[in-house]
């Protein structure tokens, strides 16, 4: 398994039969980060379920453990992809169409690529989970 980095903090909001809900406070880099409202958007709260077998209450505040690898993935997904469709759909366009449709052509293979995430994201996105490191 991926070894995993403390990089969030979170509180206990809940107590579930097989873990706990807690939300998720921003870290000091979203408030740096210029897109810090693309990531969960900028007033919504976080939330998580996550599976633990510490003995916790509501209100305590835990250090939340992700891997770098599935941040990276998930950075990788959201910022690039979507670049990549806007240049494969300008060049194809280019190609087979002409200069005059290539930006529409960029933009329509751009716009999919949202919904690409979108899917990944339901399918896939459970696996990047986090993990209760230790209560602070």
């Amino acid at each position: 398994m991926d070894e995993p980095i403390t990089c969030d903090v979170a509180t206990v909001t809940a107590i579930t039969t097989t873990g706990v809900k807690v939300e998720m406070e921003r870290s000091g880099g979203c408030k740096s980060c210029s897109v810090s409202g693309l990531c969960f958007g900028k007033d919504k709260v976080v939330t998580w379920v996550i599976e633990t077998d510490q003995n916790l209450a509501v209100g305590d505040r835990v250090e939340l453990l992700i891997s770098p690898q599935s941040r990276v993935l998930a950075s990788l997904l959201v910022f690039l992809m979507p670049v990549l469709g806007l240049f494969a759909g300008y060049y194809l366009a280019l190609a087979w169409i002409g200069e005059s449709y290539a930006i529409l052509g960029g933009f329509g293979l751009m716009i999919p690529s949202f919904v690409v995430i979108w899917r990944l994201d339901k399918k896939i996105g459970k696996q990047f989970t986090a993990r209760i490191g230790r209560k602070i």
